[in-house]
């Protein structure tokens, strides 16, 4: 689509949709997005900002914590702003209509009603003029584009000034965590206390080293390092009986992690109902030689779609976890997008907070 044509639609018509292509947007350009649009069916109204994020490689809450980042801007230019979180190959055609975050967060549209409308991607952003507004408002300096994580006081400043932005553009529809909700709900009463834990082990220092693939363990270089699991259940357990809780609830992805837990704390660590991996798909895992990275196009699709009612299951999981953490009196975590996501939901509300130690160099959040 040509310049002069770009900027007939944005004089003449009041749909204008702009794209983040995080993630992808130096693999492919603005052309690439072949999904023909029909100026004539084009329909006045508000205009919308579309977060495009791919879901190869990029978690819920990186998407959230990249979306909670744009809304300062979106505001300050007028737009509405929508997330479409789907696969690669629909890139390519510029398709918003196979769209996962709609399944789990109410929007103000929903990213498949812009294909609806035929409204126009005219524009990929991926510079800091996104990032900018936030990182000035809320980190005091606009080169700082990163969600910060905070403890003490000043942490609760920060997160509740978060969880006020945050709930502006997006919430967690009610039936995504109504089921887990209701089988921890018995530990939320009687003036119990709780501490939330957010597990990462698929970036602990033991799946970091054990690592078949070279590249994979550049990809790890690139990201904050969380303890191995016996050192972290460890400091879970002794700050559970400093801090005098009565129960821990653990946000983890491995059977292995709860099986830990369990040897330590006994019933004192709670666990959700959610699929987990066992040890011989986390083995699996660590065997593969192939990095995701050297995968062809039609590997990544055929992995995409062979994985994907178990993602669909796993992320719901993952996010109600996440909205259980935000309730407990207390909380211990990795530096990760779920440990975030947690501390912005909650608010700024919890009595105590702890990060583990972040073993990398590479600091990527």
């Amino acid at each position: 689509m040509t310049k002069h044509i770009q900027n007939f639609i944005k004089k003449h018509f009041s749909y204008e949709t702009h794209v983040w292509a995080m993630g992808i947007e130096k693999t492919f350009s603005e052309d690439r997005f072949l999904k023909p649009y029909v100026l004539n069916r084009f329909k006045k109204g508000e205009k919308y900002f579309v977060l495009r994020i791919c879901l190869d490689g990029n978690g819920p809450m990186k998407v959230f914590r990249d979306y909670v980042r744009t809304l300062p801007w979106i505001e300050e230019n007028g737009f509405k702003p929508i997330v479409c979180w789907s696969y690669t190959e629909n890139f390519k055609r510029g398709d918003l209509s196979d769209d996962f975050w709609s399944e789990f967060f109410n929007q103000p549209v929903e990213a498949k009603d812009v294909t609806d409308h035929h409204m126009l991607v005219s524009k990929i952003y991926a510079d800091r003029e996104i990032w900018a507004p936030f990182a000035k408002e809320f980190n005091g300096d606009e080169n700082v584009k990163n969600i910060r994580v905070l403890q003490g006081e000043e942490g609760r400043d920060y997160y509740s000034r978060l969880y006020d932005l945050s709930q502006k553009a997006f919430t967690l529809k009610p039936e995504t965590y109504a089921e887990m909700e209701k089988e921890l709900s018995p530990y939320f009463v009687g003036g119990k206390k709780i501490m939330g834990v957010m597990m990462r082990e698929n970036f602990s220092a033991d799946f970091k080293n054990a690592q078949a693939s070279d590249k994979d363990r550049q990809v790890f270089d690139r990201h904050p390092t969380a303890p191995g699991l016996e050192e972290a259940v460890d400091e879970v357990a002794r700050l559970a009986d400093e801090w005098n809780c009565d129960y821990v609830l653990v946000s983890c992805a491995w059977e292995k992690t709860v099986g830990l837990f369990k040897e330590k704390m006994g019933d004192r660590a709670v666990f959700a109902k959610r699929p987990r991996k066992s040890d011989a798909q986390v083995e699996e895992r660590l065997n593969r030689k192939k990095a995701l990275a050297d995968m062809t196009e039609k590997e990544k699709k055929d992995l995409g779609k062979s994985n994907r009612d178990s993602y669909r299951e796993t992320t719901r999981g993952y996010l109600s976890e996440i909205y259980m953490l935000a309730k407990c009196d207390c909380f211990a975590g990795a530096v990760c997008g779920g440990t975030e996501g947690a501390l912005i939901l909650n608010g700024g509300k919890y009595e105590k907070v702890h990060i583990f130690s972040d073993e990398s160099t590479g600091g990527m959040y």
